[in-house]
């Protein structure tokens, strides 16, 4: 897997923490891109398009339809479910 990701024969992007299923969800309701609040004014904002709405900065990220996920989870069952959901308010 290493050796593929640095020929650029696999493509791999990172997202901030509890966003990863929002660009997936986005494209399954048919919109091009989200906007978050996370990532502003770090690495992962490099390159990518920022709006600002009633004065706060917003990343957009790229909607997209994913082939597989990794996700690293402390508890999930066999259907996938791992032990937060999307949902869930932060804490």
């Amino acid at each position: 897997m290493s050796a593929k990701l640095l020929s650029g024969e696999l493509d791999v992007e990172a997202y901030p923490a509890r966003n990863t299923g929002y660009p997936l969800y986005g494209r399954g309701y048919g919109m091009p891109a989200i906007f978050t609040p996370a990532g502003i004014g770090t690495e992962v904002a490099i390159g990518k398009e920022v709006r600002n709405f009633n004065g706060k900065d917003y990343l957009m990220e790229m909607a997209f339809d994913a082939d597989f996920a990794i996700v690293k989870a402390w508890k999930g069952d066999t259907m996938g479910q791992s032990g937060k959901p999307f949902n869930s308010p932060q804490l």
